[in-house]
């Protein structure tokens, strides 16, 4: 069969040496645009190269900016001065803290000091007073003392004479002290009493006479009953009341 590359063939043949060079350039063109058509990309590809490639620049200029302008020595020096500045105010501040926080811990202790004696004091407070009363008859009366502490403690026993006993002189202080005492019957067991002598603007009388107990021993929240005797006044009469009061003592 006769195709069309022996028809080709034949036409160049027939034609000399530059149908040879040119159809061997067409060649090449037509093999070149078959391999640049192929390899060439296509404008949407161009153009996101093209941007992708401005970024780049930008961020080239932005470094080339930022060396351009680099802190110099003296810069980095103040920046070093205002840094030990600083920690060094710190440290002043966190010395400051400790200062107050070792004064803060001081306060402390000495309120724990103060609160343990305001407690120890109001301890002794919360303990109520001793109490003391009495019972019986005239001349024979029995003392009831009791308390939340133990300890020593004593007792004034008072008789008290709502219409003052009128003895002997009554005309004045002296007589009627004299007369009472003398009425008294002394003994060894017989206690000191007082008389005290009122005037009701005409003569002199007794008012209430009182002793002392002596001292007694209580042991806490324990009553202790104290026979209390003033037989030695039978002379005078019988009080219109009797009342005691009884306090702590030392010895």
């Amino acid at each position: 069969m006769y195709s069309w590359k022996d028809r080709l063939i034949d036409w160049v043949n027939q034609r000399g040496a530059w149908t040879h060079i040119l159809v061997a350039v067409g060649i090449a063109l037509l093999i070149t645009a078959i391999i640049l058509g192929a390899a060439m990309p296509s404008k949407g590809v161009v153009n996101a190269n093209a941007g992708r490639i401005s970024e780049v620049q930008n961020t080239i200029g932005t470094i080339t900016d930022g060396l351009a302008t680099k802190a110099s020595q003296a810069d980095l020096d103040n920046l070093s001065q205002s840094l030990t500045d600083t920690i060094d105010g710190q440290d002043r501040d966190i010395g400051g803290l400790r200062t107050r926080m070792s004064a803060a811990e001081n306060g402390i202790s000495e309120a724990r000091t103060d609160i343990t004696t305001i407690q120890s004091d109001m301890a002794g407070l919360s303990n109520s007073p001793p109490e003391a009363y009495l019972t019986g008859t005239f001349s024979n009366y029995t003392l009831h003392a009791k308390s939340n502490e133990a300890g020593n403690f004593t007792t004034n026993v008072h008789l008290v004479y709502s219409a003052p006993i009128y003895v002997g002189n009554a005309t004045t202080h002296d007589g009627t002290l004299s007369a009472f005492y003398d009425d008294v019957i002394w003994m060894e067991t017989t206690p000191a009493y007082a008389a005290v002598a009122t005037f009701n603007g005409t003569a002199w009388g007794i008012s209430e006479v009182w002793w002392n107990v002596g001292i007694f021993e209580l042991e806490a929240n324990t009553e202790e009953e104290i026979e209390v005797s003033c037989a030695w006044l039978n002379n005078i009469g019988e009080s219109s009341f009797a009342y005691v009061g009884v306090w702590s003592v030392l010895r």
